[in-house]
């Protein structure tokens, strides 16, 4: 579970008191570190760097994939098919390197 304020889940969702929440504050940062705790891989362990740059990339590409879809809602399906492929993408180029 991800939430952008500590403790505030305490206040709102009782029934997964007990769960330790990824606190991200709102920033990228914060997202992946927390991807990195809950996913850990101790033979292939992915830096926080790394993920961040991926997230760089595939960002930048947004633009173009909602101007080709004519769609501003990246949860569209096609919107969001075609995310994934330019994050599988830019993976296989970071793991090609």
């Amino acid at each position: 579970m991800f939430e952008k304020k500590p403790y505030r889940t305490l206040q709102s969702t009782s029934d997964i008191n007990g769960i330790d929440p990824q606190i991200h504050e709102g920033r990228p940062k914060g997202v992946m570190v927390g991807l990195r705790n809950i996913f850990h891989q101790p033979e292939r362990t992915t830096t926080v760097p790394e993920m961040l740059a991926s997230y760089r990339a595939v960002r930048r590409k947004l633009p173009d994939l909602r101007r080709n879809a004519g769609s501003q809602s990246l949860f569209k399906a096609s919107v969001f098919h075609d995310l994934l492929v330019v994050a599988a993408l830019v993976e296989r180029e970071r793991i090609i390197q």
